[in-house]
């Protein structure tokens, strides 16, 4: 099976604005913690010429000299087979490109330098722009953010928000699935198109109050963001020793910043919430930190969205199409060469490098579509059709959410 790769070029950021809302891969109709960051518009590079793909795997890219040219020859894929074509990327100063084909061969020059074709297919139609919209601090759109910055060979607005701002001018939206069945409960045209990001949540806990294990949480005060990915974590750890929500306190918070803080004042006895800001709790306790974490229980699955009504514009399909190859080759690079990445994600996030390569463990990018994706959105709504006093839906109008017609499409040729 053949697709097209995109060649990794130096792209700029062209504005970041202050002050916005955050809507959380899992912020509910409330919003998420204020964020620090605005909207990125990112002009991605040229495409290539085309790669061959295997079954289940993307290039890894080739790699770049200090300042030399970068070619992105036959990587290694995921499932161990090679691509002809790869991706390539250039270091500061350095040249980029990729081998010819189809699409074209392009080159990008260093820094301040231009994309040469930027923007185009291999048929000469360009790519349409596209609004995309996810929470910019947190490490799970690390594959949107690279995506849109140095593969998408269009050009990518990556915006704090979620999937709300799918109904106010998004093309596309990031959330956990938590919040696509929060959302689509009313708008029934939401379609989950790609699995971004899995994360692996953590409890830390205070030693100090008396936890030494998982069932030393009965009575404590737990803090947490209720409705979201982390409750729903909570929720079925709780359960492996059979416990269930009413035999702990839960505090909640819409600041997961400001969790950290709570456990070292004493505030709570234990609190989980995604990384980074559940890493930056562990750190601040030092010693005294517990954790209690079990990935067969439970992982957050940070999905990519948009709407029935964009899917069905020719134009927006193809571009959103284009995208997920994007994703699929940032995500065989961020796991190849995960430090990479972290710059960028720093810069997003306002992280330092050194608070995301201690959380890094606990993302993993698979660049595709979740299998069990159906089966985990199943369990859930249950849950969150409880709380919120509604029927349960359906197995099969619970599938009409998930449309992976686009994936198929972006593992054949353009």
């Amino acid at each position: 099976m053949k697709r097209r790769m995109g060649i990794v070029l130096a792209a700029s950021i062209v504005s970041s604005g202050c002050g916005s809302e955050s809507t959380h891969p899992g912020g509910g109709a409330s919003g998420g913690a204020p964020d620090h960051g605005g909207s990125t518009t990112f002009s991605g590079g040229a495409s290539g010429g085309p790669g061959t793909r295997s079954t289940g795997g993307v290039g890894s890219p080739g790699a770049s000299g200090s300042g030399g040219a970068a070619a992105g020859s036959a990587g290694a894929t995921s499932n161990g087979a090679a691509n002809a074509g790869g991706v390539a990327s250039s270091a500061a100063g350095g040249v980029a490109a990729a081998s010819g084909g189809a699409g074209g061969t392009s080159t990008a020059s260093g820094a301040g330098g231009a994309t040469a074709s930027g923007g185009r297919d291999g048929t000469g139609g360009s790519y349409p722009n596209l609004a995309v919209f996810g929470n910019t601090t947190t490490l799970e759109l690390a594959p949107v953010l690279l995506a849109a910055k140095s593969v998408y060979p269009g050009k990518a607005t990556v915006t704090n928000g979620g999937i709300p701002n799918l109904w106010s001018g998004a093309d596309l939206a990031t959330n956990a699935e938590t919040q696509a069945l929060v959302q689509s409960v009313t708008h029934s045209n939401l379609r989950i198109v790609f699995t971004v990001c899995e994360g692996f949540y953590r409890i830390v806990a205070r030693r100090s109050a008396g936890i030494a294990t998982l069932a030393d949480l009965r009575g404590k005060r737990i803090a947490t963001v209720p409705g979201t990915s982390s409750a729903y974590f909570l929720h079925d750890m709780l359960a492996t020793v059979n416990l269930d929500d009413s035999a702990v306190t839960i505090v909640p918070s819409a600041a997961p910043t400001q969790i950290p803080g709570s456990l070292t004042r004493h505030e709570v006895d234990a609190a989980t919430i995604w990384e980074p800001a559940i890493q930056s709790a562990a750190d601040a306790l030092g010693t005294d930190a517990v954790e209690f974490q079990d990935r067969s229980v439970y992982r957050e699955l940070f999905d990519l969205h948009t709407t029935a009504e964009k899917l069905a514009n020719p134009d927006t399909r193809r571009g959103i199409v284009e995208f997920l190859r994007a994703l699929m080759t940032a995500s065989s690079t961020i796991t190849a060469q995960p430090s990479s990445v972290w710059p960028l994600v720093a810069t997003t996030t306002g992280f330092d490098s050194t608070l995301i390569g201690e959380s890094w463990k606990n993302e993993g990018f698979a660049g595709t579509l979740a299998p069990d994706l159906l089966d985990v959105l199943v369990q859930e709504d249950a849950w969150l059709a409880k709380s919120g006093g509604r029927a349960a839906r359906t197995r099969d109008v619970l599938a009409s959410l998930i449309d992976d017609s686009l994936l198929l499409e972006a593992m054949m040729p353009p």
